[in-house]
Order: structure tokens, then sequence, then C-alpha cells
């Protein structure tokens, strides 16, 4: 009991110790705490057998029995690597079902010996929302942090998803008709209210992809009811619109005319852009 109090931990199995075991110590101990759940399988004097069985990386389903994955372990541990953590969302897969059938789980994970570890120090990893899989995606980030674009003197163009809207044609039409200024003072009002009417639409890509994609990792943090459900796959529709535009936006600017919308390449986009 004083050793559970001095350690912290909230759970103790003793048995005692015979010939040089006793000698030593008297006894054996094993200590945990409440973060995990465990399985007393036997114990005698000098043996303890307990089974490990391990929720922390699991959300419904049947518990996680750690002897199930002694192969996985070993693994680990035989090359000597750490797990990098992460932020984010605890689980990176889901069966996708409702209410008690939904399971989540940690199954992806970041691994490196330490050598790696210490070339690499600011490395950090993120899970990503689920989007159009039953996985995340794991970014792992080498730098540690978000590298910035300069911006440089603002010009005024108009983008090419601009013309996918109808809306931007009326625009045109209206700012030109209602102006009885002379043809630079007009081009001037159209490019105004064209520049206007973009930034309300399209200006803020980018942060609309970031709230979807929120939205989406919270649908994926609470429970997985039917409504819930239904709710991630509007969330997913209108985040893959976005990303379409985005891409669009990109493919505008790398001047990578020869190359179709329907290519998601953006990462190439912004290499050509850079």
């Amino acid at each position: 009991m004083r050793l559970r109090y001095k350690s912290g931990l909230q759970n103790v199995v003793g048995v005692y110790c015979n010939d040089e075991g006793k000698q030593r110590g008297g006894g054996l101990a094993c200590l945990w705490d409440d973060s995990i759940e465990v399985k007393l399988v036997s114990k005698l004097t000098n043996h303890i057998d307990m089974e490990v069985l391990n929720q922390n990386e699991k959300k419904g389903g049947n518990l996680v029995v750690l002897s199930q994955a002694e192969s996985f372990i070993e693994a680990i541990q035989s090359n000597s690597l750490l797990d990098l953590g992460f932020d984010g969302h605890p689980f990176t897969w889901s069966n996708g079902k409702s209410g008690d059938r939904n399971i989540q789980e940690r199954l992806d994970r970041a691994l490196a010996n330490v050598e790696w570890k210490e070339l690499f120090s600011m490395t950090t990893v993120h899970h990503l929302e689920m989007f159009k899989s039953d996985h995340s995606l794991i970014l792992i980030d080498s730098q540690g942090e978000k590298r910035k674009r300069k911006r440089g003197d603002y010009h005024f163009k108009l983008e090419e998803i601009c013309l996918l809207n109808k809306e931007c044609y009326k625009v045109v039409e209206q700012s030109w008709r209602n102006s009885t200024e002379t043809l630079k003072e007009k081009l001037g009002q159209c490019e105004r209210r064209l520049d206007k009417w973009g930034e309300e639409n399209f200006g803020n890509i980018p942060k609309m992809i970031r709230e979807e994609q929120k939205e989406l990792a919270h649908s994926n943090s609470i429970q997985q009811i039917e409504e819930v459900l239904r709710n991630t796959r509007e969330v997913e529709a209108k985040l893959n619109e976005l990303l379409k535009l985005e891409e669009i936006w990109w493919s505008q600017r790398s001047r990578a005319n020869w190359l179709r919308h329907c290519d998601r390449s953006t990462k190439y986009f912004h290499q050509k852009a850079s």
C-alpha cells in the first residue's frame, strides 16, 4: 500500500517471493494506473501473470489485447524505433458505421530511430482529416512549422475560377451598363466590382478549406450516429468542390494550361507557381 501511494499508481498486485528473491526484496509487485485495463491471469509465489488490455488507441469494439500485437511490438523494439507521437484526432481508422457499431482505432503511426529523430529534432506529425477514405493521412513535417509565402504587390487578375460562375458575367454587365464614364473609368469600375465580388466568393478558398477540414475533424471525433455520418458526407462534398477550385487557382498561376483540371496535382502547381 505504501509503495502504491508513493508511486502515484492506483492499482497494485503483489506476491511473496522465496529463495533468492525473498532475500533481496521479500516480494514481487506489479503496479499500474487507471489509463490501462489489465486482466490478472494467475499469481503464485515468485510469479504474476497479467494480460494488458489497452483501449487508449481504440474506441468501440472489443478491447485490444497487446499479446495479439506481440510481433509488431517486437519489430519496433528489435529495430530500436520510437513513436514520433502526433497531434489531431487520436484515431487514424474508422469502420464508418454509426452508433454502437462504430469502431475507431489508431492503426497508422510514424516511427523513427534515435539517429533520425536527433537529425530532424523539429519534426511534428499531424493526423489529417479522413477524407474519401477510412484512413487518415499522416503528415510528417520535418521543419515543425508551416512555410510562409511572401506576398508581393497586389495586381488585379481575373481568376479562371470566377469564369466558372455565371454571376461573374452579370457583375461585368451591370458594372458596364451602370457607368456613363470614359472607357478607362468603366474598366476601372468593372475591375473594382469584379475584385470585390471575387474576394467575397473565392478570395477565402484556403480559409474555407480549413473551415470544412475543421468541421470534418469534428465530425470524425464525435459519436458516429447516422445524422453525423450524413453531415460528414455533406462536408466531404463541399470540401471536394473547394479543392477543385483550389486546383484551378494554382493551375492558372502555374501557367500550365495543358494540364487538365481533373488531374489532381496540386503539389506540382505549387512548385511551378513558386
